[in-house]
């Protein structure tokens, strides 16, 4: 059952003008909460979660983000188990302190955890934004399917970030359609060109000189990247350097990968790793390759969520291979040429070599990421919130 009183207590005629987001942990969600605070006042929580959490009782203000208002708290591992007391009213008196507690004021879940707590805010507008399939995130809760069930049944409305996950609600935690909606992840609007770009821009400055052509392999450089892959299509490619921007603390699949890895670490030559950049400056990186190659292992959560890195490379409009290990980029072709094996990309790689790296997509990619900034989805998600208020907000976009 959904919580009692949630839908009774909606004033038809106050629109939605303040928004907590519980929490602020993951850099999509953060982006997509500096794109509500453009449009009304926005406060993201950011907590830590630790073994004496429960000694903490108040947030402190961390720096904004934008016109994103970041606080930090700790919370009491384990907290959500018992939904402790003092850990519910810890959120309850953080949200008082932004917000009035009513219709009014949106507070947006983003964890399966919040559905032991999610009761106390039946006051507000509520929403569940699910940027995992947080059942395969945490395979040692089996409890995750049912909190995830709890907290949808609860809340306002429910907006998935692709169609597999948006499937679970419908065929398993039996959520209604018109309480659903897809927000896929995006762009901030800044990185999108005025118009589409023909040609592949000048290096970012902290990039080293490096002959053309190059690929860029961009992202979180650990489990999710199929390494045995790349190491098959770099030998192959003797005539193409490879450029990796993006972390390689965490750990690969297996250690079969993580000798790969460190193999391609090593190698020098045409094959540079670039480290870490700020997530602000990657842009620069997406416009400036000859082509971008995303590798995803076909491995849960990955599989099943929405691309981020796709995004910004659909705003450079520079050509994009992808391997099979994403759901949501097989439903992008052609604009994304999916490559079932090494083989295959080796031959597509050579093929874009003799077009002088242009496959005929680039401005079909610009306009998709035109329509698929965070300030879009953001406009989006409240115009959703505010009709299921019983008012019609006007569309602003595709998705």
């Amino acid at each position: 059952m959904r919580c009692a009183g949630r839908r009774g207590a909606l004033n038809a005629t106050m629109p939605i003008n303040n928004v907590i987001v519980f929490d602020v942990r993951s850099i999509w969600v953060t982006e997509l909460a500096r794109a509500l605070a453009t449009e009304i006042p926005t406060t993201g929580l950011r907590p830590s979660i630790d073994n004496l959490g429960l000694l903490h009782r108040a947030a402190r203000p961390l720096n904004s983000e934008g016109a994103l208002n970041v606080f930090a708290c700790r919370l009491q591992r384990g907290w959500w188990r018992s939904a402790l007391f003092s850990e519910r009213r810890k959120l309850v008196a953080f949200v008082r302190s932004r917000a009035a507690m009513n219709p009014t004021t949106c507070v947006i879940f983003t964890s399966p955890h919040y559905a032991s707590v999610a009761g106390a805010f039946r006051a507000c507008t509520t929403a569940y934004y699910v940027t995992d399939n947080f059942r395969a995130c945490f395979p040692e809760e089996p409890a995750i399917a049912a909190l995830e069930a709890k907290l949808a049944a609860c809340v306002s409305h429910v907006f998935p970030n692709s169609e597999r996950i948006r499937r679970f609600f419908v065929d398993e935690a039996k959520v209604e359609d018109d309480r659903l909606t897809v927000i896929p992840n995006g762009v901030r609007s800044e990185n999108v060109p005025r118009v589409p770009l023909d040609a592949p821009s000048e290096p970012p400055a902290e990039m080293p000189p490096i002959p053309r052509p190059w690929a860029l392999v961009m992202g979180n450089l650990a489990a999710n990247t199929d390494w045995p892959l790349l190491e098959a299509v770099v030998g192959e490619t003797w005539w193409l350097h490879w450029v990796f921007v993006g972390p390689t603390e965490m750990r690969c699949a297996s250690d079969a990968h993580e000798r790969i890895r460190r193999r391609l670490m090593e190698t020098g030559g045409r094959v540079h790793f670039l480290g870490w950049q700020p997530p602000a400056r990657l842009n620069g990186f997406a416009r400036a390759c000859d082509v971008a190659v995303l590798p995803y292992m076909k491995r849960e959560p990955t599989y099943s969520g929405s691309s981020t890195r796709s995004y910004e490379h659909f705003a450079a409009g520079r050509p994009i291979l992808a391997s099979e290990g994403f759901a949501e980029l097989l439903q992008r072709q052609p604009l994304v040429k999916v490559c079932r094996s090494a083989e295959e990309m080796i031959f597509v790689l050579q093929s874009l070599k003799q077009s002088s790296f242009r496959d005929g997509y680039e401005t079909e990619r610009w306009r998709l990421a035109k329509e698929s900034t965070w300030n879009h989805r953001a406009a989006r998600m409240l115009d959703v919130l505010n009709r299921d208020q019983g008012r019609q907000s006007p569309p602003r976009g595709p998705l």
